[in-house]
């Protein structure tokens, strides 16, 4: 919290400063008083945080058409904190806030019927000349975008012909690659029926090559089986005439 003591000079007696001043504290939250001085001056004292003071001392610098703040000396103090809201203090004769609102109303009534009329033909003809400015503006942005469309236009004839081209190059690529389709597969039939034929004669090679061995094993086998059986036999007959002999000579030994 923070407390300031305010001398405000200028034209700000019976002009309604009172009155606005009793708004701003509200919207600030600042607690108070303020009142006319006998020497032409308002006093304002004002407590509040330190932040919301401050806005307040700069928003009482008024400057309109019924109010001129010329000079603004402030004091600090410690906050006493003995106010509970603000308001305008009135003296014996003066006018309560509502006499003196409507007071401030009919005094603005009375510059705008005096300056008003004046000041709106001003503003009229200016706004005139903006509503002027901005059909040139306009007017020129319709050039622009006729200049736009021409563009478009030009474009899509661009694209028309990018389009035809494409279309030409994609066909002449198709029938291209069906002709070298076609050709591969002429070329890889021929190398199928080639490989089928050689293979072909390749196995059949093979048979005859094969069945031939087949007879040349099958002879030597059946005359290495007949040399086998014959030298068995010769031998076999051999054992058969020493066993005879053998048995010859024991019963000779056994008469005896």
């Amino acid at each position: 919290m923070k407390k300031a003591i305010l001398h405000i000079s200028g034209d700000v007696q019976q002009s309604g400063f009172r009155a606005k001043i009793v708004d701003i504290a509200k919207a600030l939250d600042i607690k108070g008083y303020v009142a006319n001085l006998p020497d032409k001056r308002v006093k304002i004292i004002a407590e509040g945080d330190e932040t919301d003071l401050e806005r307040f001392i700069k928003a009482v610098n008024i400057k309109n058409t019924l109010i001129n703040v010329t000079d603004l000396e402030k004091e600090y103090f410690t906050p006493t904190e003995e106010y509970e809201r603000f308001y305008k203090l009135v003296d014996d004769g003066e006018t309560d806030e509502r006499l003196d609102t409507a007071a401030d109303l009919l005094k603005e009534l009375i510059h705008v019927s005096k300056n008003g009329f004046y000041d709106l033909g001003s503003k009229i003809d200016g706004l005139g000349d903006k509503i002027d400015g901005l059909g040139g503006k306009i007017d020129g942005l319709a050039g622009k975008i006729d200049g736009l469309g021409g563009k478009i236009d030009g474009l899509g004839g661009k694209i028309d012909g990018l389009g035809d081209d494409l279309g030409g190059k994609i066909d002449s690529l198709g029938d291209d690659l069906g002709g070298k389709i076609d050709s591969l597969g002429d070329d890889l039939g021929g190398k199928i029926d080639s490989l089928g034929d050689d293979l072909g004669s390749k196995i059949d090679g093979l048979g005859v090559d094969l069945g031939s061995k087949i007879d040349q094993n099958r002879i030597e086998i059946t005359s290495e089986i007949r040399y086998s059986r014959d030298d068995f036999k010769s031998h076999f007959d051999e054992r058969i005439i020493m066993i005879e002999h053998d048995i010859a000579q024991i019963k000779a030994k056994i008469m005896l």
